[in-house]
């Protein structure tokens, strides 16, 4: 009995399973070829949210999975005339309508007010 070397083990195991290969790799260019095409349609969205929770996931219409942004989950601040907490600076300058920079200027101490507002950073637990 001759001893099959590596090389002609693999080869005898490509040819039992050659079906199984070849389907497997028409699947995985159908499968890829059907994703890029929805994906530039539009029809399949994937929305980032910030949860500040790395392994969290949510399901919207059982199809698409909003996918978990790593990162920072932003800064909380209060308008003062409003009496407003917002989740991020990002998220005040767009419900006021102000200009992001000119409220992180204002923030870090660079600039008095905002188009007439002022707002406070709000302390978390989780940011100390």
């Amino acid at each position: 009995m001759e001893k099959k070397t590596v090389g002609q083990k693999v080869k005898g195991h490509f040819k039992k399973h050659k079906v199984k290969y070849i389907v497997g790799g028409a699947c995985l260019v159908v499968g890829g070829t059907v994703g890029y095409y929805l994906g530039n349609k539009g029809i399949i969205n994937i929305q980032l949210v910030n949860t500040g929770k790395v392994e969290q996931h949510q399901y919207i219409d059982k199809s698409v999975r909003i996918l978990t942004k790593k990162g920072h989950p932003g800064n909380k601040v209060m308008c003062n005339e409003t009496r407003e907490i917002f989740n991020s600076q990002k998220e005040a300058s767009e419900s006021l309508g102000l200009s992001s920079s000119k409220l992180s200027k204002h923030l870090t101490g660079k600039q008095a007010t905002v188009d007439g507002y002022t707002f406070t950073k709000m302390v978390t637990d989780d940011s100390q």
